[in-house]
């Protein structure tokens, strides 16, 4: 079974656009796949703009994992196949097939074993790929899927200089090197980090023969830089390992990462993951919401060239990233690059 993640650097850049494009694809080659969400995914307004959203329109046979609240509305639509005992504040994850065409609503497992379990579970049913949208502060899950499919677009910047310069720095962190050791990846006593997440604080694990330090979980920029500066102080350090560069990505602001990695080649610290997930491309939407008066929810599209951003991008990368338009371009290759 392909696994792929479709992410959103921000709102309204068209990550759902980019997953019904992948859906209608699958349908017309007559593949059988599931949809799931790492969030909750398809609404009809959305909550911030209240302009219209693409719904997940899913046509009739297709296997579907959401919250128990999810089906409820429509329950005529879906036959539940598994339910199980994966919680979510919207009830226990479902295993479903529609029985009919439906706008589906999609909240699905939070965590990343949560998403393992589901992918296990999917094993026992006629699915050949497993699409899981998602989001850039909602993506540490995404550790446990294949490949990857970032839709990107001028809602999180509209300097698209800057946009294109911090696309770049994505891209790269998805291609940062796998740390090649052999035997147990951690040694050495634990070394707690306090983190900001609520879920859950920062910690790492130090091998002082490899002079290498160990992340686990979320790696804010900010506070891993801070840590790092005092622990060089004792202990020569040469390597960093993440857990994937989604942590990296879902737990710092763009212009940490970008301070945090410059330091880290001033100091001579090569950074690696211990997962990499293979980017199959980039999706674009030229279109942005402004809102028409200040201080009320009241919200306009607008567009940027989409000549002109492409041309941004591609000063920044290089020829291997895959950059589309799903409204205009086939989706094919996005599923021929997924392993």
């Amino acid at each position: 079974m392909k696994t792929i993640g479709i992410v959103g650097i921000a709102k309204n850049t068209g990550k759902t656009t980019t997953t019904n494009a992948l859906i209608e694809y699958l349908y017309r080659t007559s593949t059988p796949f599931c949809v799931t969400s790492i969030g909750y995914d398809g609404e009809e307004i959305d909550n911030i703009t209240a302009l219209p959203k693409p719904r997940i329109s899913l046509n009739k046979g297709t296997l579907v994992v959401t919250a128990a609240d999810c089906i409820a509305p429509q329950a005529e639509s879906y036959r539940i196949l598994r339910q199980t005992e994966i919680p979510t504040v919207l009830g226990n994850i479902q295993i479903c097939q529609t029985e009919k065409p439906v706008n589906a609503v999609v909240a699905g497992p939070k965590t990343g074993d949560d998403l393992q379990r589901v992918m296990e579970m999917l094993q026992d049913f006629v699915c050949d790929v497993l699409l899981v949208d998602g989001a850039l502060n909602r993506v540490a899950p995404f550790v446990k899927v294949e490949n990857l499919v970032i839709a990107v677009g001028p809602s999180a910047n509209h300097n698209l200089d800057e946009l294109a310069q911090e696309i770049k720095l994505i891209v790269d962190l998805t291609r940062v090197p796998v740390w090649q050791c052999k035997g147990a990846p951690c040694k050495g006593a634990p070394f707690p980090f306090p983190g900001k997440s609520a879920a859950g604080s920062q910690s790492v694990n130090v091998d002082p023969q490899k002079k290498a330090i160990w992340v686990h979980g979320p790696a804010y920029a900010r506070t891993l830089r801070k840590k790092i500066e005092d622990f060089c102080r004792n202990t020569p350090v040469s390597a960093l390992i993440i857990e994937s560069a989604l942590h990296l990505l879902s737990g710092s602001e763009y212009r940490d990462i970008q301070r945090f990695m410059q330091y880290l080649r001033k100091v001579g610290i090569d950074l690696y993951t211990q997962k990499q997930i293979r980017l199959s491309g980039l999706t674009i939407n030229p279109a942005y919401p402004v809102p028409l008066k200040k201080g009320l929810n009241d919200y306009e599209l607008r567009y940027v060239d989409e000549q002109l951003f492409k041309q941004k991008l591609r000063a920044w990368l290089d020829d291997e990233t895959h950059i589309f338009n799903v409204k205009k371009e086939s989706v094919q290759p996005l599923l021929e690059q997924a392993v």
